[in-house]
């Protein structure tokens, strides 16, 4: 899953000397190179953003999507249907002076900061954070007192992470991600009995001996914006 930026879609807000390739055509490429692999599927929701983008779905002071642009990529790529319904439903403020990372490079006074939403029916969740922490909620509001506010979802940026989801369950997926990940993640407590998180920036995992471990673990999903899949790491 690989996911556009804000950039894809409101070049028109950007100045005339800001130059950038076309996230579509990238998207299309990475498409085209490994769509004939049959044990990898490629997702983009650059499709379902774009019809979208009319809805608060990025912040516009920081690089990453509100949980409603992940809320609909999710649905998206398990093709669920919803409505408005279904999609604003329990969809709650919880900040609305957050100032993210395009504020702090520019540093602005007159730019209204952002405000943070989540759904709170997909929060009490046990969550097991970098080996020595505890949590019984994926969302923490201690957070939202503090300068980066999106390190909300998911108690900041893990490095490793196991959450407990849907015990009627039995099977279990480990995700590679970026921080985009981290407001998308409570959605698949609906789909697993666990996921499994691993930031490959922060924690270098054995991955064979991980995985010999955890013999529920049946898929792998990668969660990564086009900026970080362009990084070295994945080079």
């Amino acid at each position: 899953m690989v996911v556009p930026t804000s950039i894809a879609f409101y070049k028109n807000d950007l100045p005339n000397f800001y130059i950038s390739d076309n996230q579509k055509d990238s998207l299309d490429y990475i498409n085209n190179n490994i769509s004939n692999k049959d044990y990898l599927n490629f997702y983009t929701p650059y499709d379902i953003l774009s019809k979208n983008k009319d809805k608060y779905i990025y912040y516009n002071t920081d690089h990453h999507w509100t949980q409603l642009g992940a809320y609909l990529s999710y649905l998206d790529m398990f093709d669920y249907k919803y409505d408005n319904k279904i999609l604003f439903n329990n969809y709650n403020k919880v900040s609305n002076d957050f100032y993210g990372t395009y504020y702090s490079k520019a540093l602005l006074p007159m730019i209204k900061g952002d405000s943070i939403y989540s759904y709170s029916t997909f929060n009490n969740f046990k969550i097991e954070v970098d080996f020595d922490k505890t949590y019984n909620t994926l969302y923490d509001n201690d957070k939202l007192n503090g300068k980066n506010k999106y390190q909300y979802f998911l108690h900041g940026d893990p490095a490793f992470a196991i959450i407990y989801g849907d015990k009627n369950k039995s099977n279990e997926v480990i995700v590679f991600k970026d921080s985009y990940a981290h407001n998308l993640l409570p959605f698949l407590t609906n789909n697993y009995s666990k996921i499994h998180v691993v930031d490959p920036r922060y924690y270098n995992i054995d991955l064979e001996d991980y995985l010999n471990k955890n013999p529920n673990i049946t898929e792998a999903l990668f969660i990564n914006n086009i900026q970080s899949f362009n990084s070295t790491f994945y080079k």
